[in-house]
């Protein structure tokens, strides 16, 4: 469930499954694991599944973007086999290491992962629902060869015994208060920044749209300055507009000399890079040392 690009579909397949499909709402995810030679389908959690019954289902970094969690792991458990292992394999972000992991201030804190999970809490959620708890562990993930991202997972069977109480998570409440105190001083530190760099150029370019540069726009004086135009290298962006000022690709940056904001603290290097590639001479203004 949530099958992205078949990617683990593919993974399954070449250790030996054959029995297997993928659902995804995104019908460009769903073409893109059938190009694979995969079963694919369209659809989501909340709605009608004719494709038949499954004696394992997986939600791997699916169920963060879910609002309704209870409904979700009920609709799965009525996927089964009533004949088969009635196993369900899930894996989301760790919340409780948030905090070790932190390239930028509140970065988990997004538009896309709606509930965050620690150990403990996604064990009381799968046996609340109905599932018996066989292993859960932690993980990380290697996303670049700078980023790490923390990972807890685990596998349960639908049972039919009563559920235990559900279990206090102090670790959690300690560990997201951290998570949050150095969050909230990393961006105070971008914003001492980024005063200082306007207090000599109030006119400025911003580079990237994503998350970090609408927290900037929020929650620190950019969203004060007076913004000449922002740049981003993904060409779906181009075109659009962004409080007011038009989204524009890095070439056409050869006809501007305000200074460049770079809103990313892991890949500053790299576009501080691609801008002298242009041959720009502007002056950058970084996040981070």
């Amino acid at each position: 469930m949530g099958c992205a690009n078949g990617g683990l579909l593919q993974a399954l397949k070449d250790l030996g499954y054959r029995n297997q499909c993928g659902l995804d709402p995104s019908p460009t995810c769903v073409a893109s694991t059938k190009s694979l030679g995969l079963e694919a389908h369209q659809g989501s959690l909340f709605k009608p599944f004719p494709h038949g019954l499954f004696d394992c289902v997986v939600l791997s970094h699916t169920l963060e973007h879910i609002q309704d969690v209870r409904g979700a792991l009920e609709w799965i458990g009525e996927r089964f086999d009533p004949n088969g292992r009635r196993l369900v394999y899930i894996e989301t972000p760790d919340a409780t290491r948030y905090v070790d992991f932190l390239y930028a201030p509140f970065q988990e804190f997004n538009t896309e992962h709606i509930n965050h999970f620690s150990e403990t809490s996604l064990v009381n959620a799968l046996e609340l629902a109905g599932f018996e708890t066989l292993h859960t562990g932690q993980k990380v993930l290697a996303v670049s060869a700078e980023m790490g991202y923390p990972a807890v997972y685990g596998f349960w069977r639908k049972a039919a015994t009563r559920a235990p109480a559900p279990r206090r998570d102090p670790l959690m409440v300690e560990r997201m208060a951290a998570y949050v105190a150095r969050s909230k001083a990393d961006l105070e530190a971008m914003d001492a920044r980024l005063r200082a760099a306007l207090e000599k150029h109030p006119r400025v370019v911003v580079w990237g749209t994503g998350q970090l540069a609408n927290k900037l726009l929020i929650e620190t004086c950019l969203g004060q300055a007076d913004i000449a135009a922002f740049v981003d290298s993904n060409p779906i962006n181009h075109g659009k507009v962004l409080r007011g000022v038009e989204i524009i690709a890095p070439a056409a940056l050869r006809d501007r000399a305000e200074p460049i904001v770079i809103t990313t603290t892991l890949h500053h290097r790299a576009i501080a890079d691609q801008i002298r590639g242009l041959g720009l001479g502007n002056e950058l203004v970084v996040l981070a040392d």
